[in-house]
């Protein structure tokens, strides 16, 4: 196998993190300054950056910041690594040039610049815009060279579960290489204090971590002295003692981990690497490889500490020195730290390390080689006997294991940090100042303090009870208040300046109110609430009877009217019409209708009414003003203003005890049948009109059983005659019974009725026209005489039984009827009929069926009825195909003739179809060599390319417009060679991945293995799909030809996820039960929130908490200065002899930390005790460590790892911060 470079190096601006790390508006290189005390006035303004000012990051040697607008340049890196593998290992040529990333200038985003610059001129090739969580590839190094690989950046996201800093990794699609750490933004802020620690004010810069800060300068203060600056250096993220995971290393497809690196923060600007191998007691999966265990682990090496690079802050500064941390021995220039036991093949493995240092690394110590040897045979190199085989040997014997090795630059990138600075002032005891409290009653202070007097010289003149002492004013909240006296404890309203701060406090009393409601006796508001006096001085006399309270009051279109003293459900009311008392809670205002202004009471009077009600009554009456139904109320005691309605009391027909029937007159109603109720009663009479029948005298029927039928009265027309034609109000026109043997007759003359249907009398008869509609009409029956229907032929001859009555003519078989009927003086009837002649005739039809007799079409009649010898042609009903079920059918025969004449009964004939055959296009494969010659069958279907011996697939594949696909091959060479490919394709032979050629062309018999090239899972067009087979042999030897190994994929149906919210301390374990959805951060017991969420790419979200700290205070012991002149000690405890100072006071801060100062004695000069230097240890083969020799001073920010078997590089460095006050 090939041996790789790896980088092994993080570029790490350390942070710079103000202690302000809320989230600002500004942009970087903007400021912004508040002034806090208000007694005093800053020059020059705060308005103004005195100084403040950010300078770029510091660069590395001939790297130039970026000429985009907008960004701000903060890393870099040289390709080193990457080069050295385009130009060696995979044949390409290396690149001239450098990768830049800038930040935008705007803090809402987190984008980076991405430039790939040539290094001779500064020209940017090619350049890609990042958000956090994305990808961008750079194709330029194909441009030069076209083995080169395409440069991958990916910006992933802070990870605070696992300590991980937000990074752009450099890979080259295969193997990784630098790994940038992206600075934060920042705010760095100025403060100016006072010695007692009040701020009194402060300016903050907008910078981006790493950028080298100017703070605003020393400012005049009125009233202050200025005493001295402090400076402390700002520390970011991982504080001292912080330790987390810097990379993992593996070989170049990320399989076979094997070992990592993690960082441990030992000052604020420095840190360094510790490189762990996984124990082969182990398996790969049961360690942690994503946190800072090492459970599993065998400690390697520890490189020396890196700090700031004082000297230039822009060249790389190398390893100069290492701690073993395993026991090895010396072996070919190797350190052997572990060797493995042997397999079945006699192979076995040992983990060794080189340092592979050169000038241009800074020595020796700069770059070291890690590789996992192999015990055992290279007989193409003609190595026959087992020894150790590293992995720059390339062709090997595996005998079960497989070699890896990775060379490290150990370096790092050193920028500046920056500091946050603090101005401390003292007050100037030849000043002094006035302020005025404001408080209410009970002592709590309503409004801002205001200052009367600034920062003024002794003796000046003030008096605060001129423009200080408002009548009255608006507290914080917005409740209004009414000067009431000075506080006791108040210094004297007028006077002069004295030195420090004169406090004059003014006592308040809140403003009070009256409200009037309006409700009805069941506590139901009828009008809005009033107010009497808002916001009233205390003491002020209110009467709310004098404008406030309504005789009346119109609601809802009712009228209300105040009620008498009295219970009601609402409570008790007053003689003054108000509520002194609460009924059913609906109403509480009980306050009186007079009285005072309380101070801070709002006063509730309630006024109660009543609804003013008024009656509806409905009478009902007929025509003569009698009373025919009992009157009803429609409405009783409804509020006046209410809407009412009679119609829902109004029957269009009353039927009376006597059985007489009355019908309204609508003409005739007497009142308002819709309205609004007043007061006292309103009265509605609907009159009627009696309506009689027609009673018919049936013969044999008791008089009392006798039928009646209604007269159809009209009471739109009440004094029209009654019409017997018009329909009643059943809709049908009224008719008199038919009686058989009987005729109804007019009682007036006897006269007989006319029958409404004079053919047939059972239709019943028309009634006569009543002489009064209230009065019944009586109808006689008479008997009638019998008549009969007869039918007979031309010769008098009966041809149908005699029917009873008057019959029509009706069909009879064998004759028809001549439309001569005569009728004798008896009424009797008889219908004439003649033999109907003898007539042949017949039909023709046409059917439609398929060979096997199916109908697929209805069938037709080409020729109805006719007389035998009537011409028929069925030609025109012929069609030539038949769609039948979405299928076509052609014409193949007919059975009958097509053209005849007409005989009797029915002739037929059937047009016989078959169903057209669409036959199926096909798709084949074709396997031609480069002359279009066939090489293999031809087979159905689109197949893969496939081994065909003497041939070699050209990796050429033609599809036509048909679908057909066409692989093209070229002879193989008479070289007995092959080759194996490995294809991914679905079930049904879909290509989800181009084909990978997993051995190149290799002598016969030459061992392969596709398993390092079968993905468990592959994304295809945004799907992903799993392995469910393998068509060929995974493990075997190379044959004459191509062997190809296809692994067949299956779309895996994926569930819809639900997100859920976590909540987890720093150590990520829960504090409180997972909840489903997306929730808040939230309170929990013991614990705080801090300020950190994370949300996965499933879109579940963790908020982070940490554990209420108790608070603990210190003591410290320093010299008038600041300078700390011992150490520093828990708890509180008492000032001590220090040699060379003398105790001068104590200090306590309002945290309650104690700090003792003292004066240097300068009598005699102290003579400070002689520091034995450390002696470096020698190296040692059994002692487990070893110290190896120092070649220089520490280097700042180191980085060392690499995250692939072949070449994969991880960063160790992180840019560090925190605020040390």
């Amino acid at each position: 196998m090939q041996t790789y470079t790896v980088d092994g190096l993080l570029t790490a601006a350390l942070d710079t993190v103000a202690p302000d790390t809320t989230a600002s508006t500004l942009k970087v290189g903007d400021g912004e300054g508040t002034l806090l005390d208000r007694t005093t006035t800053a020059t020059p303004s705060m308005a103004e950056p005195n100084g403040a000012t950010i300078a770029p990051h510091t660069l590395r040697d001939k790297v130039e910041a970026t000429k985009e607008s907008g960004w701000y340049t903060f890393g870099s890196y040289d390709l080193l690594a990457y080069d050295v593998n385009q130009a060696g290992a995979l044949g390409g040529s290396a690149l001239n040039a450098y990768m830049r990333y800038s930040l935008d200038n705007n803090p809402s985003t987190t984008d980076i610049l991405a430039e790939l610059v040539e290094k001779t001129t500064g020209k940017v090739l090619e350049s890609h815009t990042l958000m956090a969580g994305s990808s961008a590839t750079f194709v330029y190094p194909r441009t030069i060279n076209e083995k080169n690989r395409d440069i991958t950046l990916t910006y992933s996201v802070p990870n605070t579960l696992t300590s991980t800093p937000a990074r752009v990794q450099f890979s080259d699609g295969v193997l990784s290489y630098a790994l940038e750490t992206v600075p934060a933004y920042q705010v760095n802020t100025t403060r100016y204090i006072t010695e007692s620690g009040n701020v009194l004010a402060t300016y903050n810069l907008q910078t981006i971590a790493g950028q080298k800060v100017t703070s605003s300068a020393v400012r005049t203060f009125t009233g202050y002295d200025y005493v001295k600056t402090t400076q402390t250096v700002v520390q970011g993220a991982y504080p001292k003692g912080a330790v987390y995971l810097a990379g993992v290393g593996s070989d170049k497809d990320g399989k076979n981990r094997y070992y990592k690196a993690i960082t441990e923060v030992v000052e604020d600007n420095q840190y360094a690497q510790t490189f762990y191998v996984l124990d082969p007691s182990y398996a790969e999966s049961d360690v942690d490889w994503t946190g800072t265990n090492t459970t599993g682990f065998l400690p390697l090496l520890k490189t020396s500490t890196y700090k700031y690079n004082t000297a230039d802050k822009s060249s790389y500064i190398y390893n100069t020195n290492t701690e073993i941390l395993s026991p090895f021995t010396e072996e070919d220039g190797y350190m052997v730290f572990k060797v493995g036991p042997e397999n079945s093949q006699g192979s076995k493995w040992r983990i060794v390390a080189k340092w592979s240092g050169t000038d241009s690394t800074d020595g020796k110590y700069g770059s070291i080689y890690i590789s996992k040897q192999v015990w055992t045979t290279a007989k193409e190199k003609g190595i026959t006997e087992k020894q150790w085989i590293d992995a720059g040997l390339g062709k090997f014997d595996n005998n079960g294991i497989i070699p890896v090795g990775t060379n490290h630059f150990l370096r790092n990138a050193a920028v500046a940090t920056a500091y946050e600075t603090t101005h401390i002032y003292k007050e100037n005891s030849k000043y002094g100042d006035v302020i005025v409290e404001y408080y209410d009653t009970d002592g709590k202070q309503i409004v801002n303090s205001v200052v009367d007097t600034p920062k003024s010289e002794l003796g000046t003149q003030y008096n605060t009870d001129v423009d200080r002492r408002p009548a009255s004013l608006v507290a914080t909240d917005g409740s209004l208040y009414y000067y009431k006296e000075v506080k006791s404890d108040s210094a004297k309203t007028t006077g002069t300046v004295v030195a420090g701060t004169t406090t004059v406090k003014y006592v308040y009393e809140k403003a009070g109110s009256v409200n009037v409601n309006f409700v009805d006796i069941n506590g139901k508001v009828i009008k809005a609430p009033v107010s009497d006096e808002k916001d009233a001085k205390p003491g002020y006399n209110y009467d709310t009877d004098l404008d406030q309270k309504l005789a009346s009051i119109t609601f809802e279109g009712k009228v209300y009217k105040l009620v008498p003293a009295g219970d009601y459900p609402v409570g008790k009311v007053g003689k003054g019409n108000n509520l002194i008392a609460v009924g059913n809670n609906t109403a509480k205002g009980i306050d009186p209708t007079t009285g005072k202004i309380e101070a801070g009471v709002n006063k509730e009077v309630t006024y109660v009414y009543k609804a003013v009600t008024g009656s509806v009554v409905v009478n009902y009456k007929d025509t003569e003003g009698n009373v025919i139904k009992d009157p009803e109320t429609d409405v009783s005691d409804a509020p006046v203003g209410d809407a009412y309605t009679t119609t829902d009391k109004k029957p269009n027909e009353i039927i009376t005890k006597d059985g007489s029937r009355y019908v309204l007159v609508p003409s005739k109603t007497d009142g308002e049948e819709n309205g609004k109720v007043i007061e006292g009663t309103i009265t509605v009479t609907y009159v009627y009109q009696k309506v009689a029948n027609w009673i018919p005298e049936i013969p044999n029927v008791p008089e009392t059983d006798r039928p009646k039928v209604p007269y159809p009265f009209d009471p739109t027309e009440p004094d029209e005659p009654i019409d017997p034609t018009t329909p009643g109000t059943n809709g049908e026109v009224p008719n008199i019974p038919y009686v058989p043997g009987y005729t109804p007759v007019d009682p007036k003359d006897n006269t007989p009725l006319k029958p409404i249907d004079p053919n047939d009398p059972g239709k019943g008869y028309v009634p006569p026209t009543p002489e009064n509609p209230g009065v019944d009409t009586p109808i006689p029956y008479v008997p009638v005489k019998k008549v009969v229907t007869n039918h007979v032929d031309e010769e008098g001859n009966p041809i149908a039984p005699q029917e009873e009555g008057t019959k029509p003519n009706k069909s009879i078989p064998g004759y028809e009827f001549t439309g001569k009927t005569v009728t004798d003086e008896d009424g009797n009837t008889t219908h004439i009929y003649k033999k109907t002649p003898e007539v042949k005739n017949g039909t023709v039809v046409v059917n439609y069926v398929t060979e096997d007799g199916t109908v697929i079409k209805e069938p037709v009649t080409d020729t109805p009825t006719s007389p035998e010898g009537t011409p028929y042609d069925t030609t025109d009903n012929k069609p030539k195909t038949i769609t039948f079920k979405g299928e076509e059918y052609e014409l193949v025969r007919v059975d009958g003739t097509e053209n005849g004449k007409v005989v009797e009964g029915e002739t037929v004939v059937t047009y016989v179809y078959r169903k057209v055959e669409t036959p199926a296009k096909k798709v084949v494969t074709n396997h031609v060599d480069e002359e279009g010659n066939p090489v293999a069958p031809q087979e159905e279907g689109t197949k893969p390319n496939k081994s065909i011996p003497g041939y070699e697939f050209t990796g050429k594949t033609v599809t036509d417009e048909d679908g057909n696909t066409t692989h093209i091959y070229k002879k193989t060479p008479e070289v007995k060679n092959g080759t194996v490919v490995v294809n991914y394709v679905t079930e049904d032979g879909t290509v989800i991945k181009e084909p990978v050629t997993d051995t190149p062309t290799s002598p016969e018999g030459t061992p392969y293995d596709t398993t390092d090239n079968k993905p468990k899972t592959i994304t295809f067009k945004g799907e992903e799909y799993e392995l469910v087979r393998v068509d060929g042999t995974e493990n075997g030897k190379v044959v004459e030809g191509e062997t190809v190994v296809t692994y067949v994929y299956r779309k895996v149906e994926t569930p819809a996820k639900k997100v859920v919210t976590n909540h987890v301390d720093e150590e990520g374990n829960p504090v409180a039960p997972q909840e489903e959805g997306t929730k808040p951060n939230k309170s929990i017991p013991g614990y705080e929130f801090t300020g950190k969420t994370v949300t996965d790419e499933d879109g579940n979200t963790t908020h982070i908490y940490k554990k209420t700290p108790a608070k603990k205070v210190v003591t410290n012991h320093v010299d008038e200065e600041g300078n700390p002149i011992a150490p520093q000690e828990d708890g509180t405890t008492p000032k001590r002899q220090i040699s060379g100072y003398e105790y001068v006071r104590t200090v306590v801060d309002e945290e309650g930390n104690t700090t003792h100062i003292y004066r240097k004695l300068s009598n005699k000069p102290t003579t400070p005790e002689k520091e034995t230097p450390a002696k470096p240890q020698a190296g040692k083969t059994a002692s487990g460590k070893a110290q190896l020799p120092n070649t220089g001073e520490a280097s700042s920010v180191a980085g060392a790892l690499g995250t692939a078997m072949l070449v994969a590089t991880l960063a160790f460095a992180r840019k560090r911060r925190r605020n040390e006050d």
